[in-house]
Parts: structure tokens; C-alpha cells; sequence
């Protein structure tokens, strides 16, 4: 049976909670420490994850189409993904970009095609901080409510996590708005 796996926020924590479930739920009843769940975002699905992904909420969560509190325009916001392994950068500090393209070329088209995936509107990509993180410049969120925006940075920052250590690293993604730095966690949709 195919199944998809659902992320959540886990209650009193910024963590997010997997869970699985078959294609067509929308409904999970409490288990394991959680809520009953709903289905709430769309599927993201990718030729990336042997998985697809869905973000489910508390069923009794009241959704709102409360506006984004960041500015809509193009170039306004990023993302940020940092890279390492057991804690260590990928690369020296010295490496250059030739290099990080080398090394991280595959994986800078998993992510794009992951952005994508998840609506999310890309600019352009480039590696930052000394080559120890991929930024992704993106394109204007005008329209998007607060909850449909945290569904769509929960997948993404999902799928590429999961992605990051299939290869055998990590990866944590943080949203940018001048110099202010939002982890993409369980908390994403207060923040934004």
C-alpha cells in the first residue's frame, strides 16, 4: 500500500511529528502523543522522495486566511539552507563556488525542483556563508494567507531534509526577511 507522509506540528514543541497514511485520508483519530489530525495542504509529490508529503493540523484547528505579515514583493525574502555533517560544513572555507557546484551541483537541482514542488516562486539559488549554505532568492508571495505559505515551507523544508540526509548529509531550512532569520519548524505559521 502506498501511503503519504503527513508532517504536523507536535504539540508543546517546535519539532514536527511523521506520521503515514494512506492516499486518501483526511482524518487520523489521537495516537502516539498527537491530536486527531486533518489533512490540510495538498500533496507534494516528487521523483525525489520515495514518499509523497502532506501537512496535517490539529482537526479541530480553525483555519484563517490570515495575510502575511512579510512584504509580498519580489526578492523581499529567501531562503536558507544550511549544510553539514555531524555538525561539520561540507566544505572548507576556502572552496570556491566552482567547487560547491561541483560538489552540491545534483543536489542544488533536487532543491529546485522541491521549491518548485511545493509552489514556492524561485528566483535564483547561490551558494552563501563561506559555501556552507545554499540561499534561495524568492519571487513575490503576494496572495499567499500565512497558512498556506507554512504548509508550502513545511514540505519544502521537509522533502529537502529528507533528500539531504539520503545523501548523507543534513540540511536546515530558515526563512530570511532583511536580518531577520526564521527557522522552518512546527512554529512557521505564527511567525510568519
Amino acid at each position: 500500500m502506498d501511503v503519504v507522509q503527513w508532517l504536523t506540528p507536535r504539540p508543546g514543541s517546535d519539532d514536527v511529528a511523521v506520521c503515514f497514511a494512506p492516499p486518501w485520508a483526511v482524518n487520523l483519530p489521537p495516537h502516539a502523543g498527537l491530536p486527531a489530525l486533518r489533512r490540510r495542504s495538498a500533496t507534494l509529490v516528487s521523483r525525489h522522495l520515495t514518499r509523497p508529503f502532506a501537512v496535517a493540523v490539529a482537526a479541530d484547528l480553525v483555519d484563517d486566511e490570515a495575510p502575511l505579515r512579510l512584504p509580498g514583493t519580489a526578492g523581499a525574502v529567501s531562503l536558507r539552507i544550511a549544510l553539514s555533517a555531524n555538525g561539520v560544513a561540507l566544505l572548507d572555507a576556502g572552496a570556491s563556488d566552482v567547487r560547491f557546484a561541483a560538489v552540491l551541483g545534483e543536489f542544488v537541482g533536487v532543491v529546485v525542483d522541491l521549491c518548485e514542488a511545493a509552489g514556492l516562486p524561485l528566483l535564483g539559488a547561490q551558494p552563501v556563508d563561506e559555501r556552507r549554505a545554499l540561499q534561495l532568492l524568492l519571487g513575490a508571495l503576494q496572495g499567499n494567507a500565512r497558512a498556506r505559505l507554512a504548509d508550502a515551507l513545511l514540505l519544502f523544508a521537509g522533502a529537502v531534509e529528507t533528500c539531504a540526509l539520503a545523501r548523507g548529509f543534513e540540511a536546515r531550512c530558515s526563512l530570511l526577511h532583511g536580518s531577520r532569520i526564521i527557522p522552518i519548524n512546527a512554529r512557521i505559521e505564527v511567525e510568519l
